[in-house]
This record gives structure tokens, C-alpha cells and sequence, in this order.
């Protein structure tokens, strides 16, 4: 039962103006991509989806907070 709760309470809330990342699949990049886009979050849809922007811009789809992972900011202000 430990674990259960454990495993829950590992998904984050984010909020608007917070950085994350998400995994871009081997099928999508080479041997030399990164295998993480850094984002921001734009805007919150629902309880668990958000709209991204990166370097690149907005991004058409939105993400659920499960693909989502947390980044520190100094990774992204380099």
C-alpha cells in the first residue's frame, strides 16, 4: 500500500511560467539530438494537460502531465 500512495504522489502540478521537459522518441532524432526539449508551460488545460512553447515556438499539441518532467532552470539559461 506504501508504494501505491508512494508512486501517486510522484506527479507533479505545474504551474503557468514553469520549465519542464519531454522525452522525444528514438524514432524522431539521430544518435547526436538531444533526447529531452526543454519547454515552458503557456498555458494549463484542464486539470492535467498543458500547452508548451520552446525555443522553436508553441507547440500545436497539448502534453499530459505524465510525459512531463521537472527542469531546473539553469539548465535552460545557458
Amino acid at each position: 500500500m506504501k508504494e501505491m500512495i508512494s508512486s501517486t504522489s510522484k506527479i507533479n502540478k505545474y504551474k503557468i511560467r514553469d520549465f519542464v521537459k519531454i522525452k522525444i522518441p528514438k524514432e524522431d532524432r539521430s544518435k547526436t539530438d538531444r533526447t529531452h526539449l526543454p519547454c515552458k508551460i503557456i498555458n494549463s488545460i484542464g486539470n492535467d494537460k498543458y500547452q508548451l512553447g520552446c525555443q522553436f515556438g508553441i507547440l500545436n499539441i497539448t502534453y499530459l502531465v505524465r510525459h512531463l518532467e521537472s527542469l531546473d532552470i539553469w539548465v535552460v539559461c545557458y
